[in-house]
């Protein structure tokens, strides 16, 4: 009989483990979150061959010279003698209460200065302003306002900077995480652009990588968390519980104390057999 009782004992407690394993494991990943982009640009073609295809900003300023490498855009301003420009636009593409959203992966090669201001950049127009953030080899800062930044090292390696913007509130996030708002100032122009230009001519040049800039018009969106750093970058996506109404959620834990219970009872009563069969002996 002591036997039959431990044998009883071990299989409703090899019941209780199975039953809680099950459980631990009954989770299911919710749909894959994912973001529809307008325009998506992955260098593997110059932004004028794409689909859709980027305007030069001003196509009869020096260009500097620019290639593909790979799926990376280069873009490379060598000129020290004038102003120059290497930058790619998309017209009439923002509605300031929709909001619009920007994200570029980007990694600098290097910038020199010799007294000139830099303006590699990604930079967007509204019908009423122009809201631009700046890279330098250290930090990204606003466009005409260099006391508005954050101190990244844009050299080491890529990361992935997203510009939103609506009704004049433009946020800044390196690599998912929130770092700066930008003003702006007041510019009656709509327009989105990424590049290079350099105002002013003298001994700088600069060199930036970009793997690729994505537009969504449909609104001034956060990153979805987490933004993952290296590699094509696209957001991960969460993994949830999968949603269960309320008897599906009790009915797991209903069964699992019943069993416990079960099993506990058993366990006490072997014991308890055993311990009277000893004193009997």
């Amino acid at each position: 009989m002591l036997i039959r009782l431990k044998a009883a004992s071990g299989i409703m407690l090899t019941i209780l483990l199975i039953s809680m394993i099950t459980l631990a494991f009954n989770t299911h990943p919710a749909e894959a979150e994912s973001e529809t982009w307008t325009i998506e640009y992955d260098g593997n073609v110059l932004p004028e061959n794409a689909d859709p295809p980027w305007r030069l900003t001003t196509p009869t300023i020096y260009q500097g010279d620019r290639w593909t490498d790979g799926d990376i855009l280069a873009l490379y301003t060598t000129d020290v003698s004038s102003k120059r420009e290497l930058q790619y636009q998309q017209d009439n593409i923002v509605d300031r209460s929709t909001g619009i959203t920007i994200e570029a992966r980007v990694k600098i090669g290097y910038i020199s200065l010799d007294g000139t201001i830099p303006d590699t950049q990604i930079a967007l127009c509204d019908s009423h302003a122009f809201f631009g953030l700046v890279f330098l080899e250290d930090r990204v800062h606003e466009v005409d306002r260099p006391d508005n930044y954050y101190l990244v090292n844009t050299t080491e390696r890529f990361h992935v900077y997203r510009v939103t913007s609506v009704n004049g509130t433009t946020k800044v996030y390196v690599d998912g995480i929130y770092r700066l708002t930008i003003t702006g100032f007041a510019y009656s122009y709509n327009y989105v652009l990424f590049g290079d230009m350099r105002m002013d001519p003298g001994g700088m040049n600069g060199l930036s990588y970009w793997d690729y800039v994505k537009i969504d018009i449909t609104g001034a969106k956060p990153p979805l968390p987490p933004t993952p750093v290296g590699g094509k970058a696209t957001p991960i996506n969460k993994i949830a519980v999968k949603p269960m109404n309320s008897l599906e959620s009790l009915a797991p834990y209903i069964g699992l104390t019943i069993l416990l219970a079960v099993a506990v009872v058993t366990v006490v009563y072997v014991k308890k057999r055993k311990r009277d069969t000893e004193i009997i002996s």
